[in-house]
């Protein structure tokens, strides 16, 4: 039987009431002024000063707590959420996430992070997109936030921002500067180079830069993020890492300097640059190859640390040669637009500590063997050609499966399915997801419920063959019965 839903906690009970009774007097002072002009809020300066001093008495971690969940409702009005951060956010905050916000509260919200986050560690500004002249606003707020590890600020980024945090931001762990923007060697040389690295190297270890796809940042710059960043392990979703990797040693063939990366992106990656890739990274533990030339995917056996790969347009009989080779040490396989015919079953045999599979736009996928998936706990097949056998037997094989989904059209019967679940109950089964399944009526449904005692989530139900009186019966049973499994009912095209 699913699990039994269970009561909520006092905490977090309590923490939702505080959070309907916060924003109900914001609501109000609202209604009676227009607190998205600054000047009002002046004017209910006494009224918000209540709401603060009610708020006093709390736990630091649970201000924190309430503030995050309020800035993390999207649907509430933006002055509400605006209110939320400037009475709730102080110098003991070490975490902040702001949301999305309308352009006129921009230069608002960064005045709030500048004067009480002397003591943030995280920061995340993804939605509040400043360009031009209030970059430079957002250069000095940064400048006062000296403790800083994690910065997220896609898109935004600046010369002058980077310069900032070049000057005295030596604990800065994760910085997430990718997508459009102004950044030229000079930014990246005084991110690297700057004032702090003087005292203290610099231990940057994921910088996240540039689009991916796209050779918006040059590869000269990446080299000084290389060269100069000695704790690096990942350059995010830039996809040229190989590239410049090999024109170290176009430049230098002497070169013997050793990169700390763990995760690569590259494209079109040809013999050579694999090399570099072995030469230049003993610590490499995933990499995702977009579009590899041939014989490069039989060669990732090279790569002796190897646990998560993730490859995109490439030959399945290669994939199959890797895997005799090192797909023993794999716990991560992800297939984008593979080219020909897939034995899954090979990839069972030769893949035993594998826990996530993941398949889209598979050419052919099939089995000859009945090999167990004894690791696997995620599968998802989406928009794959897969025979009904290939789905019987994932579903017979898998007995560790806690996710599982299936975006093609399924052949099983009730009958098919119960005959499976004789045979393995699926315990560790969580979510569920059959895009179209016509054949599996309510009988599947209240079988899995019986039979899968971790199942919380059962998916596409439009898909398959249940009337909307079904679901209606079936959502009723789950209410009487109290238990935690959720029935998703979508349109099928």
């Amino acid at each position: 039987m699913s699990p039994r839903r269970t009561v909520t906690s006092l905490y977090l009970s309590t923490l939702d009431i505080m959070v309907n009774s916060v924003v109900t007097a914001f609501s109000l002072i609202h209604a009676e002024g227009n607190l998205d002009e600054w000047d009002t809020y002046d004017v209910y300066e006494e009224e918000l000063q209540s709401v603060a001093n009610y708020l006093t008495s709390l736990p630091h971690s649970i201000s924190q707590e309430l503030m995050q969940s309020i800035l993390s409702s999207e649907e509430l009005d933006a002055a509400i959420r605006f209110c939320t951060l400037r009475l709730l956010f102080h110098d003991c905050v070490r975490s902040l996430i702001v949301g999305a916000f309308p352009k006129e509260y921009y230069m608002m919200i960064l005045d709030v992070i500048g004067n009480n986050g002397a003591e943030l560690q995280m920061l995340d500004l993804r939605g509040v997109w400043v360009k031009g002249d209030e970059a430079q606003k957002l250069q000095h707020t940064l400048e006062k936030l000296p403790k800083l590890k994690e910065l997220y600020i896609p898109h935004v980024a600046s010369d002058g921002v980077l310069a900032a945090l070049g000057q005295d931001h030596a604990s800065l762990l994760v910085l997430d500067i990718s997508g459009a923007c102004s950044i030229s060697r000079e930014g990246i040389e005084m991110l690297c180079c700057g004032p702090s690295s003087s005292v203290r190297p610099s231990h940057l270890q994921i910088v996240n830069i540039g689009s991916p796809g796209e050779e918006n940042v040059i590869a000269s710059n990446i080299e000084i993020l290389l060269k100069n960043l000695p704790d690096l392990k990942s350059l995010g979703g830039y996809s040229f890492v190989g590239k410049t990797l090999l024109n170290f040693i176009s430049e230098d063939a002497r070169i013997t300097q050793e990169t700390k990366l763990q995760y690569l992106h590259d494209t079109g990656t040809d013999a050579d640059t694999l090399d570099a890739i072995v030469k230049l990274c003993p610590k490499l533990e995933s990499i995702y190859l977009d579009r590899p030339t041939d014989g490069v995917v039989t060669r990732l056996h090279l790569i002796s640390n190897l646990k998560q790969v993730k490859l995109n347009r490439f030959d399945c009989a290669e994939l199959d040669i890797m895997l005799t080779k090192c797909g023993g040490s794999l716990n991560t396989l992800e297939l984008v637009v593979g080219r020909g015919v897939m034995d899954m079953s090979s990839v069972a045999n030769h893949c035993s500590q594998l826990e996530k599979l993941m398949c889209y736009k598979m050419e052919f996928l099939t089995h000859y063997d009945q090999v167990m998936f004894l690791s696997l706990t995620k599968l998802e097949i989406l928009h794959s050609t897969i025979t009904t056998s290939c789905i019987r037997y994932l579903l017979s094989c898998s007995p560790q499966i806690q996710e599982l989904s299936i975006g093609e059209d399924i052949d099983l019967t009730d009958d098919d399915f119960a005959d499976i679940l004789g045979k393995t109950s699926l315990p560790q089964l969580r979510e569920l997801c059959f895009r179209s399944a016509r054949n599996l009526s309510r009988v599947t449904v209240e079988v899995l419920m019986v039979t899968c005692p971790n199942l919380k989530s059962i998916a596409v139900l439009g898909g398959w063959g249940l009337s909307p009186d079904d679901v209606q019966e079936l959502l009723y049973e789950i209410q009487i019965s109290n238990l935690d499994l959720m029935l998703w009912e979508f349109i099928v095209d």
